[in-house]
């Protein structure tokens, strides 16, 4: 109830300001949160402007399945502020292109809408973190790392698990960030007596890309659901970028990527022992983590520039570039 308060208000606040700004060719509102996407429904009498709708999840889906929603009655509200939503914009911009697909099947009334991809991609100021470094494998020690969100999607209770498998082995696990497991994971990690994973608060960028660096292999893990068959993490594409081969505990459209790109390997989600053998594989052969976190930086190069996927955007959208 505190979370739908702060939505509500932000609402009902960016509206009344969003009514007194100078007309607009083109207003781009996001989503979700839903009810900054109903921003834009009630303005749009007032602001005759191009209307476009960045639809960075799929809500209420997504809180359905990780439990944030409980109650029928409202997901039933949920999923009828979604359609409000949609039926307002003129286009949509996708964070990922498997919501086109959802998009033509559950919302019938927006399929003749341009939509357009905007996936996540990784800057060139990013990139020029990278270029002072040499891609190379560690001498002493095998380090497998996560970084990012601790949250309810990540499932890293697999991670864990596969720790405590690999125990005997001269393997380190290094988990970086912050969120709402963290100290669940930090309490059952000390209970189970797992002593090779090692939790590191959040950091700076720069201090983060260092740390990268220095390890071996890197883990894009989520919980098992249909919801994330699309997803595609930002975090996996910034480990390609900086020369890491990656085991994703996802399945769907990022595993075209990983075959493309050459870069690493998909995981049955939630699995630990899945998780386990290929990070033994992986130690076993460092030639392979040499040449497939040269191939993931190569692709994120020439396929996921930040820049270049916007101006590509632009263009879709407005027929130039920017």
């Amino acid at each position: 109830f505190q979370r739908l308060g702060l939505y509500i208000s932000f609402m009902i606040s960016a509206t009344l300001r969003a009514l007194i700004l100078p007309k607009y060719d083109t207003i781009i509102f996001s989503s979700p949160p839903l009810f900054v996407g109903l921003i834009a429904t009630l303005i749009r009498p007032f602001k005759r402007s191009k209307y476009i709708l960045d639809l960075r999840d799929i809500w209420p889906e997504s809180a359905y399945v990780l439990g944030e929603i409980k109650s029928a009655t409202m997901l039933r509200y949920g999923r009828y502020l979604e359609k409000i939503v949609y039926n307002t914009a003129d286009a949509f911009l996708l964070a990922v292109p498997g919501f086109k697909k959802y998009l033509d099947q559950n919302h019938p009334r927006q399929k003749d809408k341009i939509k357009v991809n905007l996936m996540n991609g990784v800057s060139e100021s990013f990139m020029k973190l990278t270029t002072h470094h040499k891609l190379s494998v560690p001498k002493a020690g095998f380090q497998v790392l996560f970084s990012g969100n601790i949250g309810l999607a990540q499932g890293l209770m697999t991670v864990l698990s596969a720790a405590e498998a690999l125990q005997d082995e001269s393997i380190d696990f290094i988990i970086i960030g912050d969120g709402a497991k963290r100290e669940e994971l930090i309490k059952h990690a000390a209970s189970a007596n797992i002593n090779n994973v090692t939790f590191i608060p959040s950091m700076g960028r720069a201090a983060l890309v260092d740390a990268i660096i220095d390890v071996d292999l890197c883990l894009v893990p989520l919980i098992k659901s249909p919801l994330f068959l699309n997803a595609i993490p930002s975090k996996m594409l910034e480990y390609m970028a900086l020369g890491k081969p990656v085991i994703v505990g996802i399945k769907g459209e990022v595993e075209e990527i990983l075959t493309q790109a050459k870069c690493g390997v998909s995981i049955d989600p939630e699995n630990h022992l899945e998780l386990a053998e290929a990070i033994k594989t992986y130690m076993q052969t460092p030639e392979r983590i040499i040449q497939e976190g040269k191939n993931g930086a190569t692709f994120i190069h020439t396929k996921y520039l930040k820049e270049r996927i916007v101006e590509d955007a632009i263009e879709a959208l407005f027929g130039k570039r920017s």
